[in-house]
């Protein structure tokens, strides 16, 4: 995270605030909201055609099961959980320093919702109780995550499959860090055994 972000991404911020940079992160939502406003116009006019008012629907369909009437809620819940204060909300983000930058950009990361999330070393930069409620809200991630990290206890509380590259090979192990570590030591010992044979 710390490397794409600070390579990547650093032209992207900008001089607008914390907030602004986190609506970007939402940007189809907010064409979508501007779409249906337009289109609310054209229904409320005379002479309406169909294609105007299923346009409507199917866009109004689409905004509500993407969560359109939620995303600021979405961004107070992100913000708050990383520990930004509501007065920093409307700072530029030149005002912050390269830490907080780097939260800002897992704020952005998250709110995006892709696919697949790539995450190197998440809990850098995070107080405690903010990494309890990144875990958390990964926990609960419509996605799939690839997570790299130290943190023992952060990956217990959010992963439930380890990938680990031994022997040449990438093996998967079920659960998390700790279910990990048992798992490996019996694969380990039959290794050994078979190698001793």
């Amino acid at each position: 995270l710390c490397a794409y972000a600070n390579e990547h991404l650093r032209g992207e911020l900008g001089e607008g605030t914390l907030w602004e940079c986190l609506l970007d992160a939402v940007g189809d939502l907010r064409r979508m909201e501007t779409e249906l406003d337009e289109l609310a116009v054209k229904l409320s006019q005379p002479g309406c055609s169909d294609a105007v008012r299923n346009r409507y629907a199917e866009r109004h369909h689409e905004f509500e099961l993407r969560g359109g009437y939620t995303y600021e809620n979405r961004i107070e819940t992100v913000l708050t959980g990383l520990a930004f204060s509501k007065e920093q909300h409307q700072w530029p983000m030149t005002r912050f320093s390269g830490g907080w930058r780097t939260r800002a950009w897992l704020a952005r990361l998250l709110l995006s919702e892709p696919d697949l999330l790539l995450l190197d070393e998440p809990t850098n930069h995070l107080d405690m109780d903010a990494v309890k409620w990144l875990e958390s809200f990964l926990r609960e991630y419509p996605g799939s995550l690839l997570i790299v990290s130290h943190d023992r206890q952060f990956l217990d509380g959010c992963c439930n499959r380890v990938w680990e590259l031994a022997f040449g090979e990438l093996e998967t192990y079920k659960g998390n860090y700790t279910a990990y570590l048992p798992q490996r030591a019996a694969r380990y010992a039959d290794r050994l055994r078979r190698f001793e044979q």
